[in-house]
């Protein structure tokens, strides 16, 4: 089923919510030194940033074979700090593969974890998936860390464009 109309995952500490003109500044992490080598981009700029948001404002989170960025924003605050992406492949719609990245500035605080963690549930729970993908380059430790403490399993034969491919099946 379309959900065009997805508007938000609410946590403890963060709301998964879509992108917003407000965001523009704030997504500009993703061109920082720390956060640009491990995405599949060279550059970040502001015209990325306002084209993201104008995409992913009509885009279904479900839409086969398109990413859709999910921003990670402060409760209370409604600052964006982060963003997942989620993929759903249109020759296994039952699967979904997903993505996160964080501003630096609030690594190391569990808020990956947690706004993964939501997101997952959302994704077993409200959009049936069977089966979550996430990749991450081999030297990414702390990604590879979080996948495996939110029961991800390494899957070799996952290895997606370079990337050590990880597997979560609904349990």
């Amino acid at each position: 089923m379309p959900d065009c109309a997805f508007l938000q995952i609410d946590t403890e500490r963060l709301v998964l919510r879509r992108l917003q003109a407000r965001d523009l500044p704030d997504l500009l992490y993703r061109a920082h030194p720390d956060v640009l080598p491990w995405q599949g981009w060279q550059r970040f700029g502001p015209a990325d940033a306002a084209g993201l948001i104008a995409e992913m404002a009509w885009l279904d989170p479900d839409w086969p074979s398109r990413w859709f960025q999910i921003g990670i924003a402060l409760k209370g605050s409604d600052r964006l700090i982060g963003d997942i992406g989620l993929f759903t492949p249109a020759e296994d719609p039952a699967s979904a593969r997903i993505g996160c990245t964080l501003s630096p500035d609030w690594q190391g605080r569990g808020l990956a974890r947690e706004a993964v963690a939501a997101l997952i549930a959302y994704l077993f729970a409200m959009r049936g998936k069977r089966r979550i993908v996430a990749g991450t380059l081999p030297g990414n430790l702390p990604s590879q860390r979080l996948l495996m403490a939110l029961g991800f399993q390494r899957a070799p034969s996952l290895d997606l464009d370079g990337e050590w491919g990880y597997a979560r099946e609904r349990s």
